[in-house]
């Protein structure tokens, strides 16, 4: 990396990386955190297990959403280019259809110690490179003297108003990203008003934090699951409340289990990766075994591959390259940068 310095002339900047221990790819290469697989129903029958589930933050497009999108975007989209965001708003015109079995076979796996999913081969997680690539990167009232997201939908929506853009992305933080109830929340509206402006808001670091989050509480509750005596006991109930765009989880083992994925859609020009998936869905008969057997199919980083229709991002490069920090430089790349920086 060469930043330049105030006369223009770049300097060198040292590098440090920790250098590689391991000398071959075959056998184990670490000791893994065996603890966090204790504990666990002996069979993988997720259907049978006492465990009841509300998925709040998976939300699927309202009637006309997918209509709005489209007008903001012929309004607004070169500000959530700006902001890193048109991908996200994109993506929520899609309908993510959820595989329980899926989600629960992941959620057993995760270790709220390394906040990684730790299988029989190897130790993996969903990070911030996914909500990048996800697009995260950046009226009337209900009985509980909230705005309900119908309601406030049909109070902006083709309304004229001067704040329509801000109502829209108010909408979108409190359905899609933040997931923070049923009701249109205050504190959304500062973040709405600073996106609408082209102000760039780190969104990613929450929505991963809050993913992290319910991936530990349900495994708290699989865990549980081992403390009872008589499943069959109606009585005999867990329950958890999952608020995160938890259908980002299910992307995430879509686009790296081979056999876990179903066949996916073209992608039309100008869509978003997500629309790969729009209304898949795939039976797996035992997640658990597929999962540990999964070791040579994995795909590490699919990303990188090229997909018909859908741009690899400018910052998978495949050959290392010179980058000159300055007002030229994508948002992306400074990002990368800065955190090279760091090191």
């Amino acid at each position: 990396m060469a930043p330049p310095t105030s006369d223009g002339i770049p300097t060198m900047k040292l590098a440090h990386f920790l250098k590689p221990t391991i000398k071959s790819s075959k056998g184990p290469v670490f000791e893994l955190p065996s603890h966090c697989l204790h504990h666990l129903p002996s069979t993988f029958e997720p259907k049978k297990w006492p465990l009841k589930v509300a998925y709040h933050g998976w939300r699927h497009p309202q009637t006309n959403w997918r209509r709005w999108v489209e007008k903001m975007a012929s309004l607004h989209e070169s500000t959530w280019e700006k902001v890193g965001i048109r991908e996200a708003i994109l993506n929520s015109v899609y309908q993510i259809k959820k595989n329980d079995d899926l989600v629960l076979g992941l959620a057993e796996r995760w270790c709220p110690e390394t906040k990684s999913f730790i299988l029989s081969w190897g130790e993996v997680t969903i990070t911030l490179e996914d909500m990048m690539i996800a697009g995260t990167k950046g009226t009337p009232m209900s009985k509980a003297r909230k705005a309900d997201h119908r309601p406030w939908m049909r109070k902006f929506m083709d309304s004229g108003s001067e704040i329509e853009h801000e109502a829209f992305l108010a909408l979108w933080l409190s359905r899609f990203v933040l997931s923070l109830s049923n009701a249109i929340v205050k504190s959304v509206f500062p973040i709405a008003i600073r996106l609408a402006r082209g102000t760039r808001i780190a969104l990613a670091p929450a929505v991963l934090a809050s993913i992290y989050k319910d991936l530990t509480s349900l495994k708290e509750k699989i865990v549980a699951l081992t403390k009872f005596d008589n499943w069959g006991n109606e009585d005999n109930k867990l329950a958890v409340t999952v608020r995160s765009p938890f259908q980002l989880v299910q992307i995430w083992a879509w686009e790296r289990f081979l056999h876990l994925r179903p066949e996916p859609n073209l992608i039309k020009t100008g869509e978003p990766r997500l629309a790969l998936w729009h209304e898949k869905l795939t039976v797996v008969e035992n997640v658990r075994k597929v999962i540990d057997s999964s070791k040579d199919d994995f795909d590490w980083r699919p990303y990188v591959k090229p997909v018909k229709n859908w741009n690899v991002p400018k910052f998978y490069g495949e050959k290392e390259m010179w980058v000159s920090v300055g007002p030229n430089l994508s948002e992306e790349l400074q990002v990368i940068c800065l955190l090279l920086e760091g090191f």
